[in-house]
């Protein structure tokens, strides 16, 4: 089971949003654009062919320190996260961190400039739905339909979906497929998750 190719860029557009909490108050589409042109512009400054042990440290601290990764590990856990310990989710949010870092890294090395368009926004009471469209100078499109909640005076992703796939959910059928897999040992998924992600940060980097 391979995880799907979207979902890198996925992850990096949920990522990012979430490293604006301490940002200035902005509307729903200000904070989507602000987060994509932050993208593009660190990626501007990383080696693609082999990344540094600096950069991704640095980028595993920035995440540690602004990611949710209670919610997000949650999400992907889904019915089986009652069934684990807590030494078992820390080991889980810990690998899904290390592996978020290492796409960051990956990724935003290929990525060049982009023309990007906000064509809807709905918002109601502290939440918000932004589609938006990206355009890559090298090729292809991409629809964004983000899924933000307030965050204090910001707004923070807590889904996204990716030229129609479903990120959030699409971890989770995976993860519950890996447990099938593995008869719902929780050492050999872990395993067998790290290996997959592992796949998608070498194929990131091209």
């Amino acid at each position: 089971m391979r995880i799907l190719a979207c979902s890198t860029l996925a992850l990096l557009f949920l990522i990012v949003s979430v490293l604006h909490a301490d940002a200035e108050p902005v509307d729903p589409a200000g904070f989507v654009t602000v987060l994509v042109s932050d993208l593009v512009a660190t990626g501007a400054s990383t080696d693609e062919v082999s990344p540094s042990t600096e950069a991704l440290l640095a980028t595993e601290a920035l995440l540690a320190a602004a990611l949710d990764v209670e919610r997000i590990s949650a999400g992907v856990l889904g019915r089986y996260r009652s069934t684990l310990g807590v030494e078992e989710i820390t080991r889980f949010q810990a690998a899904l961190q290390r592996s978020f870092a290492g796409l960051i890294v990956q990724a935003l090395a290929a990525f060049d400039d982009y023309e990007l368009a906000i064509v809807s926004v709905r918002e109601v009471k502290g939440r918000a739905q932004v589609t938006a469209l990206m355009a890559p100078d090298s090729g292809g499109r991409y629809e964004a339909v983000f899924a933000l909640a307030e965050d204090g005076d910001s707004w923070a992703a807590q889904n996204l979906t990716l030229n129609g796939v479903n990120l959030g959910l699409t971890y989770r059928n995976q993860f519950a497929a890996l447990m099938q897999e593995n008869g719902e040992d929780f050492d050999a998924t872990l395993a067998a998750w790290q290996r997959e992600l592992k796949t998608v940060v070498a194929a990131s980097g091209g």
